[in-house]
């Protein structure tokens, strides 16, 4: 039960993060910072599926 609710407060965060990035004038800072938290959602819930978690290859710039 535990595992579940930090799973939702987790997700609840992330939600309200990518929302306040979205809120934001659109710049590369905050598209960055709007696929940082999108990256980190599906890699958290990997971990919690127990599967393996492959790194994305970082943007070449």
């Amino acid at each position: 039960m535990h595992e579940e609710t930090t799973s939702t407060a987790f997700q609840e965060y992330l939600l309200r993060k990518m929302a306040e990035k979205q809120a934001a004038p659109l710049t590369d800072y905050n598209r960055g910072a709007a696929a940082m938290l999108l990256e980190m959602h599906d890699v958290y819930q990997q971990l919690l599926n127990n599967q393996s978690v492959t790194p994305s290859e970082p943007d070449e710039e």
